[in-house]
């Protein structure tokens, strides 16, 4: 499965791109927007065609998730714990913290696997390999940094399945072109 995460600052084609996106198979969106405020993600959610809404996880303003009952929740690392809602996901930064992070959340973003495309010099210390998990673990741990056309085949040889995508996606001159070319890989 191939998951993309939003651009942290606006893309001038965004909602044209993601729903284009959505229309060729992407499963799920991250509605992942650093700074901005709860309006910024409402006029997000209102601009997106509602048929979409059920494959959105917020990362913040989950106040919102009263007016658009159908997202999902995505618990970033600096809100833990919050008892007040229940996310689904969230993220991890080494195997252990990813393991002991699914008795609590569905599935855990685990990054960076390769350094990233959207932020140079965010890199991992160590090689990220989890193909040594039971298959059960390793359908709940998805990919996430540095994920491309030349780099799933070696995270698929890391025993991933999932694959969270940014900045091969936003960076690209066809977005579309990129993501249908990883579909093929996936």
């Amino acid at each position: 499965m191939l998951i993309l995460f939003t651009p942290e600052q606006d893309h001038p084609q965004e909602m044209e791109i993601v729903c284009a996106l959505f229309e060729a198979g992407l499963e799920r969106l991250h509605l992942r927007k650093p700074g901005a405020n709860k309006e910024v993600y409402k006029a997000y959610l209102e601009a997106l065609p509602s048929k979409y809404c059920n494959k959105v996880y917020l990362h913040q303003h989950h106040d919102l998730k009263a007016h658009f009952p159908e997202i999902k929740l995505h618990q970033r690392n600096q809100d833990l714990p919050n008892e007040n809602f229940k996310a689904q996901t969230t993220g991890a930064h080494s195997i252990d913290e990813a393991l002991e992070k699914l008795e609590h959340f569905e599935e855990v973003y685990l990054s960076p696997v390769f350094p990233s495309i959207s932020k140079p010099g965010y890199e991992s210390r160590e090689t990220l390999s989890i193909a040594y998990l039971a298959a059960e673990k390793r359908s709940k741990i998805i990919a996430l940094g540095g994920i491309s056309s030349t780099t799933i085949e070696q995270a698929k040889s890391l025993g991933y399945q999932h694959f969270a995508l940014l900045g091969t996606v936003w960076k690209a001159e066809d977005p579309l072109e990129i993501f249908r070319q990883l579909q093929m890989l996936v």
